[in-house]
C-alpha cells in the first residue's frame, strides 16, 4: 500500500493486487491504522484506515471514495477506471 495526502481526496490510500495489473483506491478518509507503512503488504480484512471527511468531502458526511483503475506503472492510480463490482465478486 502507499499512503498519501492531496487535495480532493484527502487522506488516501492506494494498493496495487499482486499481479500488478490493478490499482485500489480509497479517499477521504479520516486517519490511517495503526501501523500502515508505505510499501507494506496488505491482506483480506487487513484494517488499513478509517472513513472521514477529509479532502473536498462534505463536513458532516462521513463516506469512502473507492475507485478500482487499470494500473499504469505510475506512482498514483492514474490508470483507466474500472467498474469495481465485477473484479469484486
Amino acid at each position: 500500500g502507499r499512503r498519501a495526502r492531496s487535495g480532493g481526496g484527502g487522506i488516501e490510500v492506494y494498493q496495487r493486487d499482486a499481479s500488478g495489473a490493478f490499482c485500489f483506491y480509497y479517499a477521504h478518509l479520516l486517519r490511517y491504522a495503526q501501523g500502515l507503512r508505505e510499501g507494506q503488504q496488505l491482506s483480506r480484512r487487513q484494517v488499513i484506515a478509517y472513513v472521514g471527511t477529509s479532502g473536498n468531502a462534505p463536513e458532516h458526511l462521513p463516506h469512502l471514495h473507492f475507485a478500482v483503475y487499470r494500473n499504469d506503472s505510475s506512482d498514483r492510480c492514474d490508470g483507466e477506471p474500472l467498474n469495481p463490482l465485477p473484479h469484486l465478486r
